[in-house]
């Protein structure tokens, strides 16, 4: 917090259609503050535009034309960055109350005003300015953080996709480099060699399927939502983690709804935090584990979609379950794990308005349960009351 001597640096806006009053608080304040005054609310938006780095704006409720309340509202909306105080008589308390309520204001100040009360609110109000502006920064520096840690855990995962989908092409090119060697000697036998060409033209089909789909999966766009299937989506994943799967002889079962409605997501994202739940578990189990993965419409919310991903894993102790979605947590040892995964998976749902919960047992398993709203643009996710006596974020 700045010291009283640089408060200068956040000038204040008072409004009030009275010349006297304006004289009055101009005379009182102008050594402590940057002091801009204005006869009415239009004069008062005007000067807000023309010098963009007020911090507070102070109106008297009793205005011709345009009352304090309504003068900041507009402030609101225009400068949501601006602490909004309310000079207003006992009988307009309830006008107030309201305004708070509404988020329109931060506080009121009873008339009439005592200067040097009014000078310690101002204060207040120009500290809460400053948190904001702190908040603000601080919540774009985490969003900077986690794109990039986004990229970083992109290029793990396509690593272990690569890995995998390498060992099965390997697989799938015995059949073909058979036919290919055997071809010479056995050209006259037709049967052997019908045979063997549909084999190998199936396994050259299954190989340009495996590495178009992870060309998809790797190709980085721009924020992009669509409908989408979640099932295939899933289809996908299940598919192009089979080599994973296999190195640890893992049964996989799935349970996908037939009636699942198509979802407006952002399908990279999404993909990205599925393929991340999916590796999470093979990499939580020992082998001949059993990965379960289920999609449903929930009782609870017919608008949205669940999807459960459930091993047979370790589990996660409890005094753990509150850090898992935490930034570079992880309890692998070191080179094996970044902790980066499931706080990506934690941002990808806050992104898409859903939710997500955890049910796990120490040696047992854990379940994680994504909730995802079918149009996440007209899903209201629901708030907080506000108390009356809590001022809003300014």
């Amino acid at each position: 917090m700045p010291k009283q001597s640089n408060y200068k640096d956040y000038p204040v806006l008072f409004v009030d259609d009275e010349e006297d009053n304006l004289r009055i608080f101009k005379e009182n304040m102008d050594d402590y503050f940057t002091v801009y005054t204005a006869i009415s609310g239009a004069e008062g938006l005007d000067i807000l535009e023309k010098h963009k780095n007020i911090a507070v704006a102070i109106a008297d409720q009793r205005m011709p034309h345009m009352p304090g309340t309504e003068f900041l509202k507009l402030v609101k909306e225009r400068y949501p960055d601006i602490v909004r105080m309310i000079l207003t008589a006992f009988a307009e308390f309830e006008i107030a109350i309201d305004a708070i309520n509404d988020g329109n204001i931060y506080k009121y100040i009873l008339k009439p005003w005592e200067v040097q009360l009014l000078r310690i609110e101002i204060i207040r109000a120009i500290d809460q300015h400053l948190l904001k502006k702190e908040k603000d920064r601080l919540y774009e520096e985490k969003i900077r953080t986690v794109k990039k840690m986004a990229r970083a855990n992109r290029l793990a995962a396509l690593g272990i996709l690569a890995a995998g989908i390498s060992h099965e092409i390997k697989n799938q090119l015995v059949p073909i480099k058979t036919f290919v060697q055997s071809f010479p000697n056995m050209k006259d036998d037709e049967f052997y060699c019908t045979r063997l060409y549909t084999i190998a033209e199936e396994e050259m089909a299954n190989i340009e399927k495996l590495l178009n789909r992870l060309m998809v999966f790797s190709r980085s766009s721009s924020p992009h939502f669509e409908y989408e299937n979640i099932n295939e989506l899933l289809n996908d994943l299940i598919l192009m983690t089979e080599g994973e799967r296999k190195k640890k002889r893992i049964k996989i079962v799935k349970n996908l709804s037939d009636n699942l409605p198509k979802a407006f997501i952002d399908k990279e994202k999404i993909n990205q935090l599925f393929l991340n739940l999916i590796l999470n578990g093979f990499q939580a189990m020992p082998e001949d584990g059993t990965l379960k993965i289920e999609t449903s419409i929930p009782v609870e919310h017919n608008n949205c979609i669940r999807v459960i991903v459930e091993d047979t894993g370790k589990g996660i102790p409890e005094e753990n379950m509150e850090k898992v979605f935490d930034l570079f947590f992880t309890t692998k040892e070191p080179g094996k794990g970044t902790g980066l995964g499931l706080s990506i998976v934690h941002h990808t749902v806050d992104e898409h308005r859903g939710s997500i919960e955890i049910e796990s047992e120490v040696e047992k398993g854990t379940k994680f349960s994504v909730t995802l709203p079918v149009d996440p643009m007209s899903f209201d996710r629901r708030q907080k009351e506000r108390r009356i006596d809590e001022p809003s974020d300014g």
